[in-house]
């Protein structure tokens, strides 16, 4: 996936949101129903967000993001991760950090 730097905030989240409910339609399922059946590693939140490790433990510690650790290795439900981004985008389109 290409670096995209500058790009506001608004737009990182709603291209995130796309993407996520496009995998949706992809696989044939209800969004919700396909949401709730997926996980993500750290790394996949990273490049869908477009945000830094550093960023996403920070989220992680605040409290910003739901997080499961499974043998030292930490997953995000993809339910979770959209419902972030949709709260996220209700507050005017930034992410609080």
């Amino acid at each position: 996936m290409k670096h995209q730097q500058n790009k506001p905030a608004a737009t990182v989240i709603e291209a995130a949101i796309e993407k996520m409910d496009a995998t949706a339609l992809q696989n044939n399922l209800p969004g919700k129903e396909r949401l709730q059946q997926s996980l993500m590693d750290s790394y996949e939140v990273q490049q869908l967000l477009h945000i830094s490790r550093g960023t996403l433990y920070n989220w992680r510690k605040k409290g910003l993001i739901a997080f499961s650790k499974v043998g030292g290795r930490v997953y995000f439900e993809v339910a979770d991760v959209y419902q972030m981004l949709k709260e996220r985008k209700q507050k005017k389109g930034m992410l609080a950090a």
